[in-house]
């Protein structure tokens, strides 16, 4: 990638957008709580809910198959690292921004797909400088694994649903 981010709105067709939606907010959709959005010692949440599609060479084989696989094509990654549905719910976040982390270390890509139109988001660290990415549904924000990123807390919504992708091109 040429610069550090890109930023594709219409992500994925229609079709495949609103199956994929249909997915992740199932009310039988089975989310795990996490204690912390980040590793580190200063927390600034009181956790989140994920879904892990892939992790430690592990899949969820029908849905990593039939949901992450063509999503990964269409970044054109070679391997992955981890994928992961997220669910933040605002009453869970005590800040306007969370921790800035990388996810995995500096050669990989992070990609941050959105389920969500809201104003809260993403925002990212470069050269000492803040870009802010607002949530907005079918949205796909792409970017070097070197770079520090963070949540934004949305304040007019109440949950905020992603897909984290890392992985290698």
């Amino acid at each position: 990638m040429e610069q550090d981010y890109k930023i594709i709105d219409n992500f994925l067709d229609d079709k495949d957008y609103h199956y994929l939606k249909n997915i992740i907010l199932n009310d039988d959709f089975p989310w795990r709580f996490r204690s912390s959005t980040t590793n580190q010692e200063h927390k600034k949440d009181k956790g989140f809910f994920t879904y892990n599609f892939y992790e430690n060479f592990k899949s969820d084989k029908n849905l990593f198959e039939s949901i992450i696989i063509p999503i990964l094509h269409k970044l054109n990654a070679t391997s992955v690292i981890q994928t992961r549905a997220n669910l933040i719910l605002t009453d869970l976040l005590k800040e306007r921004y969370l921790t800035f982390h990388n996810d995995y270390g500096d050669n990989n890509m992070t990609a941050i797909f959105n389920f969500t139109d809201s104003d809260g988001g993403t925002v990212l660290k470069i050269n000492d400088k803040y870009k802010e990415v607002l949530s907005k549904e079918n949205r796909m924000l792409i970017f070097k694994g070197s770079i520090p990123h963070t949540s934004i807390k949305p304040t007019n919504v109440d949950r905020r649903y992603i897909l984290n992708i890392n992985y290698f091109i």
